[in-house]
């Protein structure tokens, strides 16, 4: 699924909500997705402020700082009991910034 940034949603909302600008030109929203004896990830969600439709959502092993390829684990080893509970993990997250009208459903496509 793709997302886009609300348009309608004010500054004031944006940071109230717990999203930073430090990067110039981009919103930046971080939540800590799963922390459990080696594993340690968060969801790392990035917003042009110039564009609401261009978003980029990384998972990043906070231990290592890199980025973690969520799609091919959760493709690969499903059935891995971590795997599952980072998945639950991000759905909840994505499903609680979709309710809160936060982020949108809907295409990628320039503006």
């Amino acid at each position: 699924m793709q997302y886009k940034l609300n348009p309608a949603i004010t500054e004031k909302e944006l940071r109230d909500y717990g999203f930073t600008d430090f990067s110039n030109g981009h919103w930046y929203y971080y939540q800590i997705m799963y922390n459990e004896y080696r594993w340690h990830m968060s969801f790392n969600l990035d917003v042009l402020k110039s564009n609401y439709n261009h978003i980029e959502i990384d998972i990043i092993d906070d231990i290592t700082g890199k980025v973690f390829n969520f799609k091919y684990m959760t493709d690969v080893k499903k059935k891995d009991r971590t795997v599952r509970r980072m998945k639950r993990a991000y759905d909840k997250i994505i499903k609680k910034l979709l309710n809160d009208e936060i982020l949108l459903e809907g295409n990628n496509e320039q503006s």
